[in-house]
């Protein structure tokens, strides 16, 4: 597969160069969330929403932690001090918070009417129509409390990889013994679950669980892995020296390594490669640490019914 990158980068208006989140919404426009701000992209302008201490509907938060459109097509962006709903309307943000200092709030998912969301790394529930919080309690809350009183401030930690960690939680809550070890040693970045096995990306190394076996193997131990996606059979990898590497979902053999070379024009614009998003267009998105995002020049024109304006 050949992959012709073009970057979207401060130079190309992007508020920061950090990405940390990306989601694409129902109107075909790319909404990026960074270290300072939040953007979105429509493939041919960037507009940026900021934190404004002069404008109350403003966002409230400068890093953007997750993006997410619910079922009823309303967008809401988590940030490190709140829970905010955009007007799409009027552009202006309305903010939800719990009383507590800080509000690092991350979106996991949509469950019917509301959405669930880790504040300070405990997990709540948001109603979606009262616009209330309140604490989750099911069988996953005493794992998930477990495992986040070891890993209270691992910077990696984002809502697509807390989304895996639920998931896990609910299918191999009787096997959490078995990794109770294995998530003290080692900082766990991503997690994807493949037929029988999950592959965690690590900081030391692709390690991959066998669910039937109950055996850990390293599949490459060299590398600081950090983030994941599947798509079409391939799971693409990104790494923090080496780029970003497509793998054969079924072996984990090496399909291609993906580097940058300042030779060649269209390579990736990095090597740390820190967040992985696959659109509805079935086109790849990697954020760059730094370099802003990647992604294949076929998705410049993005499948946008709306146009922004300034």
């Amino acid at each position: 597969m050949a992959f012709r990158f073009q970057a979207l980068g401060v130079n190309e208006g992007l508020s920061q160069g950090n990405v940390t989140c990306m989601l694409k919404d129902h109107h075909g426009l790319m909404w990026l969330g960074t270290w300072d701000g939040l953007n979105v992209y429509d493939g041919f302008t960037n507009k940026t929403y900021r934190q404004s201490s002069n404008d109350t509907g403003s966002l409230k938060g400068s890093l953007v932690n997750s993006i997410y459109e619910t079922h009823a097509q309303e967008l809401y962006v988590a940030t490190s001090q709140s829970l905010n709903r955009l007007d799409r309307r009027t552009g202006k943000f309305v903010h939800y918070n719990l009383n507590q200092t800080p509000n690092d709030i991350r979106i996991l998912r949509q469950a019917n009417e509301h959405l669930l969301v880790s504040v300070n790394n405990e997990l709540w529930w948001f109603h979606l129509t009262r616009h209330a919080f309140s604490r989750v309690q099911n069988k996953v809350t005493p794992l998930w409390n477990a495992y986040f009183k070891n890993n209270k401030t691992a910077v990696n930690h984002s809502e697509f990889l807390m989304n895996s960690l639920y998931t896990f939680f609910e299918q191999q809550a009787s096997s959490l013994p078995l990794f109770a070890d294995f998530f003290l040693h080692h900082t766990v970045n991503d997690l994807a679950s493949i037929g029988a096995h999950y592959v965690m990306a690590t900081d030391d190394g692709l390690w991959v669980f066998d669910t039937q076996q109950h055996t850990f193997r390293v599949q490459f131990d060299s590398l600081k892995f950090k983030c994941m996606t599947l798509s079409g059979g391939e799971l693409f990898v990104g790494t923090q020296t080496a780029g970003l590497w497509i793998l054969d979902a079924s072996t984990l053999a090496v399909k291609q390594k993906l580097r940058q070379d300042e030779r060649q024009k269209f390579s990736i614009s990095g090597n740390f490669v820190r967040t992985l998003y696959i659109d509805d267009q079935h086109l790849l998105w990697a954020s760059v640490l730094g370099n802003g995002v990647n992604t294949d020049r076929k998705s410049t024109r993005l499948n946008s019914s709306h146009r922004l304006t300034s």
